[in-house]
C-alpha cells in the first residue's frame, strides 16, 4: 500500500465516509467534511488506532502531521500565487 500523500488520500482508504465515522466515532457529515479542509488534530489518535484495526499499514501520528505541513504549505502558496495576482 502506498503511503496516502493528502487527508483526502487518506480518508479514502476507507469503504466509505460511513464506515470510517463509525470506527472513529463521529457523524458522517464530520468525516466528509474532512475530505475538503483536513482532519483536525484531535482526531488523528482516533484516525491511526481506526486504521490499525483495519490493518492499513504505515498509518501514524507522523503521516498525519506531515500531510498536514504539507497541505498549509500547499494552501499558503496558492494564497500566496493568488496575492500576487
Amino acid at each position: 500500500m502506498e503511503l496516502p500523500q493528502t487527508f483526502a488520500d487518506l480518508i479514502n482508504l476507507w469503504p466509505s465516509a460511513v464506515e470510517l465515522s463509525r470506527d472513529v466515532g463521529v457523524k458522517e457529515v464530520t468525516a466528509r467534511a474532512w475530505k475538503a479542509r483536513g482532519i483536525p488534530a484531535e482526531y488523528w489518535a482516533d484516525i491511526v488506532s481506526a486504521a490499525g484495526r483495519r490493518d492499513f499499514q504505515g498509518i501514524t501520528i507522523e503521516l498525519l502531521a506531515d500531510i498536514a505541513s504539507m497541505q498549509r504549505k500547499r494552501s499558503k502558496s496558492e494564497s500566496d500565487l493568488c496575492a500576487g495576482a
